[in-house]
C-alpha cells in the first residue's frame, strides 16, 4: 500500500472518529432532554408541543400513547369520565421522572388517585 493511500485512509478514519464524537455528544444532549439528533447528525431543539422529552418513556414509547392504550380498555368505558381523566393523569405524572421534580409529579399522581377513588365510590365501585 502506498504512503498516499495510508495518509488518505488515516484522514478518513479521523473524520469518522470526529463524526462519531459529535453524534455521541448530541445523543447525550438528547437523552437529557436538551435536543434531538436528526438522521443527518445535526442537533435540533426538542419539539416541546408534539414530542416533549419529559413525556418520552424508555423504549421510545410516548406517555400519551400509553395512556390511550390503557384507557381504551372496556373497563374505562363503564366509569364516569372524571375517573378516566384522573387515571390518565395518574399515568402521565407517574411516567415522567423529571430531574428534581419527580416527588412533585408523584404527589400530583396521588391527588388524582384520590379523586378517581372518590369518583368510583360515588357509583358504588
Amino acid at each position: 500500500m502506498s504512503e498516499y493511500t495510508l495518509d488518505r485512509k488515516e484522514a478518513e478514519i479521523r473524520a469518522l472518529m470526529e463524526e462519531n464524537r459529535k453524534l455521541s455528544e448530541a445523543l447525550v444532549l438528547a437523552q437529557e432532554g436538551g435536543s434531538h439528533v436528526q438522521q443527518s447528525g445535526t442537533v435540533s431543539p426538542p419539539d416541546m408541543v408534539n414530542h416533549p422529552p419529559h413525556y418520552q418513556m424508555p423504549g421510545g414509547i410516548e406517555t400519551i400513547d400509553y395512556i390511550e392504550a390503557v384507557l381504551a380498555q372496556d373497563y374505562f368505558k363503564k366509569v364516569p369520565g372524571i375517573v378516566a381523566h384522573c387515571v390518565g393523569n395518574i399515568l402521565k405524572y407517574a411516567s415522567r421522572p423529571t430531574k428534581g421534580k419527580f416527588s412533585k409529579s408523584l404527589r400530583k399522581a396521588a391527588w388524582y388517585c384520590n379523586r378517581a377513588a372518590d369518583g368510583l365510590e360515588k357509583i358504588g365501585e
